[in-house]
């Protein structure tokens, strides 16, 4: 059966990260990076600290799926639910319906529980970027992430742009390599005096 945004993702992605950690052509540090789901994902992959995860980079991702996609500010949401719940569905095996459980999980319960990473668990460097476009979906919980990890190493940059351009433009690509060349493969370079917050205004 699949899940989604589930803790069990995360357990799963544990073991992900330890199998190619020990891998011969790895040198034990693994990173992840992704917009939306793949930062979502990384929350809860993180927050079970795998050993040889030496890196995040999650770009605009929900923290909290019950606060920031299910029920903002209590009221349901009831356009991109359904139709993200219809672009999943197609599967020889049974999927799960996420938008028929979130009908009958109307309150943060033990449902919920299961797809929320503890944030406070989470010590590995993490380059988090947000945008303000993104308000009715992403932006709380990219914000709330960077004040709740533990991490000493953290970097918060937030744009006003469209999300999946903004993360493939050649200045945020070449940051993306300077952090992982800096955690993954012990390059010396700017990272560690970068501002802890980057901050675009129109």
């Amino acid at each position: 059966d699949a899940t989604y945004w589930s803790n069990e993702e995360g357990r799963d992605g544990h073991d992900l990260i330890e199998w190619l950690g020990v891998q011969p052509w790895c040198n034990g540090k693994v990173g992840m990076t992704g917009v939306s789901y793949l930062a979502i994902v990384q929350w809860l992959v993180a927050a079970t600290r795998p050993p040889h995860l030496a890196a995040i980079h999650p770009v605009e991702g929900v923290s909290d799926l019950y606060r920031e996609f299910a029920y903002h500010g209590g009221i349901p949401e009831t356009f991109f639910f359904p139709v993200w719940q219809s672009g999943i569905c197609y599967s020889l095996n049974r999927v799960e319906n996420i938008f028929e459980m979130a009908k009958r999980h109307p309150f943060i319960d033990s449902y919920w529980a299961s797809k929320t990473a503890d944030l406070a668990k989470i010590d590995v460097p993490a380059y988090i970027v947000a945008s303000w476009g993104d308000q009715g979906l992403h932006t709380r919980g990219t914000l709330e992430a960077f004040k709740k990890i533990a991490s000493p190493n953290k970097w918060l940059e937030i744009h006003g742009r469209k999300k999946w351009e903004y993360f493939y433009q050649p200045t945020s690509v070449e940051r993306q390599r300077k952090c992982f060349d800096h955690f993954l493969k012990g390059v010396a370079n700017e990272v560690p005096r970068w501002p802890k917050v980057r901050l675009e205004v129109r």
